[in-house]
């Protein structure tokens, strides 16, 4: 699937091309997780908002949220869109301390 830029006419088209992506990168052989995304408004606001985000120059963002909201999962297929390496930082609990 050719990665560039295409303008598109409404939420519908973000959706088909987005799910077009996820299908790709689902059926890849060397994914290590699948990602059962549900691409409703929201998701797909957020993905357009990574994906131009991801492909600027130094472009990073840090995503705040509670747990299990699929933050990661949109990290994931966004970096796969926009052909970046994704690198992950595992947050850990010390006595005392909640690092997140």
């Amino acid at each position: 699937m050719d990665r560039h830029y295409e303008e598109m006419q409404g939420m519908e088209d973000c959706r088909i091309s987005l799910k077009a992506y996820l299908d790709e990168y689902n059926g890849r052989p060397e994914t290590d997780v699948q990602l059962p995304l549900i691409l409703f408004e929201e998701a797909v606001l957020a993905m357009n908002k990574l994906c131009r985000l991801f492909r600027m120059r130094r472009g990073h963002a840090a995503l705040i949220g509670g747990p299990e909201t699929g933050r990661r999962s949109l990290v994931r297929l966004a970096s796969f869109i926009a052909d970046c390496t994704l690198f992950t930082i595992q947050s850990f609990e010390s006595p005392g301390v909640l690092i997140s």
